[in-house]
């Protein structure tokens, strides 16, 4: 997952004029606006908390998934929410705004 392309493909949406969007995990619609609106200010949130927040990854994920109300019940929803977690912090990363400092454990932090 790379979350500054998945950021561009929503504004292109967002510009585009089809006559008919068949999202993932919604109807088919003509209009899709408000999905990508929702989809972009979830994003902001997601990055404000994580700036927010430091630890190790398997703290911030727990801090994450508490502040979402996300529940993790199987390996599948923990995988798939962990390679999640490190697509933001990576995309955090390479933007300059947390560090990742490495110990015994790898440690995020927001850069001041």
């Amino acid at each position: 997952m790379d979350v500054g392309k998945q950021k561009e493909t929503l504004k292109f949406l967002e510009r585009s004029d089809y006559e008919l969007y068949v999202p993932s995990h919604a109807e088919p619609t003509d209009n899709i606006s408000h999905l990508v609106e929702v989809n972009l200010n979830v994003m902001e949130r997601v990055e404000e908390f994580l700036l927010s927040v430091s630890g190790t990854t398997d703290e911030v994920m727990r801090k994450l998934c508490s502040e979402f109300g996300i529940k993790l019940t199987n390996f599948t929803d923990y995988s798939l929410m962990l390679a999640t977690l490190k697509a933001y912090l990576s995309y955090l990363h390479d933007r300059g705004d947390v560090h990742a400092e490495f110990g015994d454990t790898l440690h995020w932090k927001r850069i001041p």
